[in-house]
């Protein structure tokens, strides 16, 4: 853990100065100075105490230790998982789920709401940073990079990036490396996890936030650290309590099938408390948030801001949405529970309810605007809300929502009108813009494109569809759809030039798909004809995964509305000639929502007047997040040029040459960044008909690179994770038939297969890798004996002088030295037809048992071969750092000891047993590389759980 504190103490002395926080390091906050109980802790016991005191005066001494205890005690429940418990620490945090019983002022007992933070007045809680906060559990110490505690209890982590064997100079990889290390840190506590409630990442040159159930794909960039200002922004003190309350929430993931933690995007929520600060002013604002950076999140924050705050007590507040998540999601977050907050059904008793003084509550309705009509609800009662100014309208999409607007304005005239807008505001008509007196944080395409809340949309034309017979011209999408797009486990929309033109678009598809064995994607219509609900209902299931949602291909002959976004949509073919700056933009911006896995959106222009330059320019003036797609062959060409010049000129099919120089780790980590940009740019092309030459040369370079892998990391397995979902596939099948898959998984001299691997590498590759893997196992002497792990070592370095740079000589005096100093442990266990990790097991069990030898190594055998595939089933990186996944694996090899063989060893011996054998789980199954060995997986099967 150890880093130049200089560096790591910026935080903390910038905290002090910028925000005045109290600055403590690590090595002061300790039993000995009063601090805390003990190592163990992980809050500041005494100044929890103290809050406790100020926040609930009426709390005694027991009451304060009573509600101290409901915060620890929940992380000694190892059955509650920490996502759950970070979850409930929120709630008692956030909306003081702890209740004590305590006398009131009349003597009668009652029920009271503990507080732990200072709402109404944040300035007044205690807000410490410090760095290297340790614990210490089971005798095992964690330091902690950069801590900021708020009333004692720890709440926000930052981790940057140390020094790291991995020097490519790539952010992902960078950024991974933080997240790794960030997440052993978090889990090492209970406590730590169930208090965090942000986490904040720092490579070379970006800060990116996230929470504890996040993975690190969904950890979101929100400035360039050279930016302080913008860095520190967020951590004023009342800001941060700002977020903490309103802009955190916990959903359903449909993928995990977990609860998961989510944060409001620090953009957002500086639209969010512009919004709010102007509203409490009276100002009508406008905010503008680029197509695909969901507006519906800015609208449900600020009502909630609303909500929250007693500014807007006996206000009168109207959400237009036409999304009924967001309209579930807000009916949900409303703090009903709250007395003086009231929700409103029916627009008309809105109304109504403004025009009544007398109404202590916070009135609140949530419309999709089909029960708006202003003439009807609104007209009769002119003269009197004419004067009202305690309501607001919340619209979170005002292109969809503009007659509305500038009706209710008429009416409405002392009215607070708040509005995102997904729509540029000088493409917005006159009146509608006069609404507005101020304009919120503008959040704009080449922010969306720098976080990546979008993804840059590829521009083609074909003049070949242009001259083709209708019919043929349908057979072609469909074709291009299923062969580029489909793959990738995306859909499609296919903008028509009119009604008539899309129910013909529509039934031939029908007809294409059913006749296509196989095919098991539907098509759909958005029709003009359609009611406003179906419309909704339709874009809400297309915006679902195509696993979920069949739907692959939308039929539709009107631009669709930018209020949904579509995160699975991934190519519109445009068979309609669009002239409207604002049909262009929208259009071309369809599908640009951000998702894992997806690596661009494409506008394939396709009508009579196709012309991919022309749109370019009518978009150009919105930001640089629309390229031609012409660019991406150029930017292939580049890279290949790159790799070129990394490899000095040596042909890919050189082997021995490229892998002498890749001893260099510069060099390892100059491939290593080209073949990821190499492979990012064949995704976007991948499936198309001029793609096979480049797919070619990507299968040629991942063949180079896990002979690079093997020779220098043969212990690890090649990191998958980084590519697309086409680009995977590809390679994973290339990966198979070309057995390539051998050498991508770990080596390990005790392979079964260790020759057949070594046979599929070349001189200079082979020689390496054998080095390594010798090396690795001479590593696991140490434990056995130190004297011969020397004597070993010391034999291979001789090798090493004696070989230099003859690979032949070299691989041939290894071998040699394998087969007499490791032999006789390799071939017992390949004649007995067992894992060396079973021979290991019989060692520490042999003496607990009085049986034939037979009867022991089928035991071995059994025991681990249960390990593994108890290691297997809770797998997850860092795993023997993590102390609930320990607890996990200590019990599951008790119970396997006690419930499989129980009647073999004496009841007093298994917990003994038992820690031997969890010692042998964590030297042989800390990383899945033994696991190959006991089961043998298929290279999608390891990318996948390598992935997890």
């Amino acid at each position: 853990m150890a880093e130049n504190s200089s560096n790591r103490m910026d935080v903390c002395k910038k905290l002090e100065e910028l925000h005045g926080y109290l600055h403590i390091p690590g090595e002061l906050l300790t039993p000995e100075n009063g601090e805390r109980k003990s190592f163990e802790s992980f809050m500041l016991e005494p100044r929890v105490e103290k809050s406790l005191k100020r926040l609930n005066p009426w709390m005694d001494s027991e009451s304060i230790a009573a509600a101290i205890k409901r915060i620890e005690s929940p992380r000694e429940d190892k059955n509650i998982s920490l996502d759950a418990l970070n979850e409930s620490m929120y709630d008692i945090m956030v909306n003081h789920i702890i209740s004590i019983e305590s006398r009131d002022e009349a003597g009668r007992l009652v029920q009271r709401k503990v507080e732990f933070l200072d709402f109404e007045e944040p300035q007044k809680n205690e807000f410490i940073v410090s760095e290297g906060f340790k614990i210490t559990i089971d005798g095992k110490t964690t330091e902690y990079d950069t801590m900021i505690f708020i009333n004692g209890i720890p709440m926000i982590m930052f981790e940057k990036r140390k020094s790291s064997h991995n020097i490519v100079a790539d952010e992902w990889i960078y950024k991974s490396d933080v997240y790794k290390r960030l997440f052993s840190e978090l889990y090492s506590s209970r406590g730590i996890s169930a208090c965090s409630m942000l986490c904040i990442i720092m490579t070379r040159e970006n800060a990116y936030v996230g929470t504890v159930t996040d993975r690190c794909v969904n950890f979101k960039r929100y400035c360039g650290l050279a930016d302080t200002d913008e860095f520190f922004e967020p951590f004023k003190k009342a800001m941060l309590v700002n977020i903490i309350k309103n802009h955190i929430w916990y959903e359903y993931d449909l993928k995990s099938g977990n609860r998961r933690k989510r944060v409001c995007s620090f953009k957002h929520i500086k639209t969010v408390e512009r919004l709010f600060d102007n509203a409490a002013y009276s100002k009508n604002t406008l905010a503008q948030s680029f197509y695909g950076t969901d507006n519906g999140i800015i609208a449900t924050h600020t009502l909630l801001r609303m909500t929250n705050s007693s500014i807007f007590r006996k206000w009168r507040i109207c959400v237009l949405t036409k999304r009924s998540d967001i309209k579930k999601r807000v009916e949900r977050s409303i703090p009903l529970s709250k007395e003086n907050i009231r929700l409103i059904r029916k627009f008309g008793e809105f109304v109504r309810t403004s025009m009544d003084a007398t109404d202590e509550h916070t009135c609140i309705v949530i419309s999709d605007g089909m029960d708006v009509d202003v003439e009807i609800a609104v007209k009769s009662y002119a003269e009197d809300i004419s004067g009202v100014d305690n309501v607001v309208f919340i619209f979170d999409s005002l292109d969809e929502f503009a007659d509305k607007a500038k009706q209710l304005k008429q009416y409405f005239k002392k009215g607070v009108f708040m509005a995102v807008s997904d729509m540029p505001k000088e493409l917005l008509d006159e009146e509608l813009r006069s609404i507005f007196e101020e304009d919120a944080c503008s959040y704009d395409a080449a922010s969306a494109l720098e976080d990546d809340a979008i993804v840059k949309t590829l521009v083609r034309d074909s003049r070949d569809y242009r001259a083709l017979p209708i019919e043929d011209k349908i057979q072609k999408i469909f074709n291009h759809y299923m062969n580029v797009i489909y793959p990738q486990e995306f859909k499609a929309c296919v903008l028509c030039e009119d009604e008539q033109a899309a129910r013909k678009y529509f039934r031939t598809l029908r007809r294409i798909i059913s006749e296509t064995p196989g095919c098991d994607i539907t098509v759909k219509e958005l029709s003009s004809t359609m009611s406003e609900l179906e419309k909704a209902n339709l874009l809400k299931d297309f915006r679902e995964p195509l696993k979920i949602d069949k739907t692959g291909i939308l039929v539709t002959d009107q631009v669709v509305p930018g209020y949904i976004e579509q995160p699975y949509l991934a190519i519109v073919y445009c068979d309609k000639v669009l002239s409207e700056t604002k049909d262009i933009l929208r259009a071309v911006a369809m599908g640009s929502s951000g998702y894992s896995y997806k690596e661009f959106f494409m506008f394939f222009d396709i009508s009579s007047e196709a012309s991919s330059s022309w749109i370019l320019n009518a978009v150009r003036k919105y930001g640089d997040f629309a390229v031609p797609y012409e660019a991406v062959y150029r930017e292939i060409k580049d890279v290949q040029e790159e790799i070129n010049t990394i490899l000095e000129g040596t042909g890919i099919d050189e082997a021995d040459r490229i892998i002498k120089l890749m001893e260099s780790e510069t060099k390892r980590a100059d491939f290593e960044k080209a073949y990821r940009s190499y492979a990012a740019l064949v995704e976007q092309i991948a499936g198309e008909e001029d793609s096979p030459e480049y797919e070619k040369y990507l299968k040629e370079l991942s063949s180079l690179r896990a002979q690079i892998k093997a020779a220098f990391s043969p212990q690890g397995s090649l990191d998958m994770d980084f590519l697309g979902r086409s680009t995977r596939r590809l390679l994973s099948e290339y990966a198979t038939s070309s057995q390539l898959y051998e050498i991508m998984t770990p080596i390990s001299i005790y392979d079964s297969n260790f020759e057949r691997k070594m046979s599929m590498l070349g001189n200079a590759s082979r020689a390496y890798s054998m080095e390594n893997a010798l090396r690795a196992a001479i590593e696991l002497n140490i434990g056995k004996d130190m004297e011969l792990h020397d004597k070993l070592l010391r034999k291979l370095e001789m090798i090493l002088v004696d070989t230099h740079d003859n690979w032949i000589k070299r691989v041939q005096q290894l071998e040699g030295f394998l087969k007499e100093d490791f032999e006789d442990e390799m071939m017992r266990a390949r004649k007995l037809g067992v894992p060396v990790q079973a021979l290991q097991v019989l060692d520490i069990i042999s003496h607990w048992l009085d049986c034939s030898q037979e009867e022991q190594l089928d035991v071995a055998v059994d025991i681990n071969t249960g390990i593994s595939m108890l290691v297997e089933k809770n797998f997850v990186p860092k795993w023997a750092i993590q102390e609930e996944l320990i607890g996990t694996i200590k019990d599951g090899i008790r119970k396997l000891i006690a419930v499989r063989h129980g009647n073999r060893f004496k009841k007093e011996s298994v917990a003994i047993l038992a820690n031997q054998l969890f010692e042998f789980t964590v030297r042989n199954y800390s990383t899945l590389e033994n696991i190959v060995e006991v089961k043998e997986i298929s290279i999608e099967e390891f990318i996948k759980r390598d992935k997890k």
